[in-house]
């Protein structure tokens, strides 16, 4: 965790048309943020000009989200993981997205230093589009991350519980790819 992106508030990444994932996809990082209000983003899918919809995995006043917006029909909906994490201490945070959950549409799941996933349907599916992928930042650049991101990574399979702990290590960490 020495080696951790610094986020200021106002500065963050991009990574030029990297995509929305649509299927089954796990994103995983060790965190550490230094004020838990406001809306936070960890990594953004959308290309900032309204195209056909993005997705979000973010911070809701310290608490580990997801939000999809579907441009079609100006609509959103997201999920957020009832209590919020600590400020000033690493966590590790991993959200898993089935693209069929309960109801056919999108499911969202989140793990907190390798605790039992808690779970959040999704309003919509997730669309596929080309869009920048952000982190630090959303697509139209505002709701700023405050903190050091490490660790950060997205696969192409929703993790298992062992996958998690495997990640978590203990709270010791483990550096990609395990």
């Amino acid at each position: 965790l020495s080696n951790a992106a610094v986020f200021s508030g106002s500065n963050y990444l991009v990574i030029p048309r990297y995509g929305t994932p649509t299927g089954y996809f796990t994103v995983a990082t060790w965190l550490y943020q230094t004020t838990n209000t406001g809306q936070q983003m960890i990594v953004g899918f959308a290309d900032g000009t309204g195209g056909v919809g993005g997705m979000s995995i973010y911070l809701a006043d310290g608490k580990p989200a997801v939000y999809v917006y579907e441009a079609e029909t100006d609509a959103s909906s997201g999920y957020a993981r009832a209590s919020a994490i600590s400020i000033n201490t690493w966590t590790y945070v991993v959200w898993k997205i089935s693209p069929y959950g309960p109801y056919g549409k999108a499911q969202a799941c989140v793990s907190v230093n390798s605790d039992a996933f808690t779970c959040g349907n999704l309003g919509y599916n997730i669309r596929s589009t080309s869009s920048d992928m952000t982190v630090g930042a959303n697509g139209n650049i505002n709701m700023f991350y405050q903190g050091r991101i490490d660790e950060l990574g997205i696969w192409s399979r929703t993790w298992s519980p062992a996958d998690v702990a495997l990640g978590y290590n203990s709270g010791a960490g483990r550096a990609f790819p395990f």
